[in-house]
């Protein structure tokens, strides 16, 4: 029969044993929890955009005889590079729906959050400007509203939409607008084909200005605002480059992230694949 030593030095034995594949086990566990934690970040890395961005400034109807080119602005999060498409889709008789520009774009969006190129120009409204992170159609081809009924019904070939607004350019079209079913908006008629839109402070509001532009400011809703906002810059003047007139204080550049993000987010969970 062992004696009392010996008694003591089996239970520590035991307890060593008993110990160590506690640790190995627990090692094992966390290994495993750091490896499937590191998946889980990776995966979320992968499915979610790097890049985020919205709308800025155009020009549906350049003043004078169309260049070919214009200028498009869009507003992100600063320094970070972007890659995607501009979508120009046709409102009018026998181009309802129709995808009729298709440009892609790539930039880094500089320390203003700013990033702004040279487009093939549009054709002038009526039509619906949409911000994409991908196309695979086919441009005079490619219609999302087949019954032509201004409800847009085959996205398949667009991919996650960032931004997007419909601009009339007759009161008769304003029923072929798809930027609000794009999760954008519409801008409704202003009496005339807008030579300028731009967004308040580069994120903001959308406002519009006519040729001639007579003074007047309009709106999302075609309302004038000229008399009742009081702008901190010239409204009336392209801005491309530089943070658009705002009627608030100018945001700072990381702000833009955030809203960029949950504007991206919010069309993400509003327009799935149909």
């Amino acid at each position: 029969m062992p004696g009392p030593s010996e008694l003591v030095r089996a239970i520590r034995r035991i307890k060593f044993t008993i110990s160590s594949s506690i640790t190995k086990s627990l090692k094992m566990f966390y290994t495993n929890l750091h490896y499937q934690c590191a998946i889980a970040i990776l995966s979320v890395s992968i499915i979610t955009p790097v890049q985020a961005a919205v709308i800025s400034e155009f020009e549906p109807n350049q003043i004078g005889i169309d260049a070919g080119t214009q200028t498009i602005e869009l507003s992100g999060t600063p320094g970070v590079d972007f890659a995607g498409w501009v979508l120009a889709i046709g409102g009018e008789m026998s181009r309802f729906g129709t995808v009729d520009r298709a440009i892609e774009i790539n930039g880094v969006f500089g320390s203003d959050g700013l990033l702004t190129t040279s487009i093939t120009d549009f054709l002038d409204p009526t039509f619906t400007i949409v911000l994409a992170d991908d196309f695979t159609g086919t441009v005079g081809v490619t219609d999302i509203d087949g019954n032509n009924d201004g409800i847009a019904d085959d996205t398949s070939s667009i991919g996650n939409i960032q931004d997007a607004l419909g601009v009339a350019g007759s009161e008769f079209d304003v029923g072929r607008l798809y930027g609000s079913d794009l999760g954008g908006q519409d801008l409704a008629f202003t009496g005339d084909q807008p030579r300028l839109v731009f967004r308040d402070a580069s994120v903001g509001d959308w406002y519009a200005l006519n040729d001639p532009d007579n003074g007047m400011i309009f709106d999302i809703d075609g309302n004038d605002v000229s008399n009742s906002l009081s702008f901190n810059g010239d409204p009336f003047s392209p801005s491309f480059g530089e943070i658009n007139p705002t009627v608030s204080a100018v945001p700072e550049p990381s702000s833009l992230l955030a809203l960029a993000s949950l504007s991206v987010v919010a069309i993400r969970r509003r327009w799935k694949k149909r």
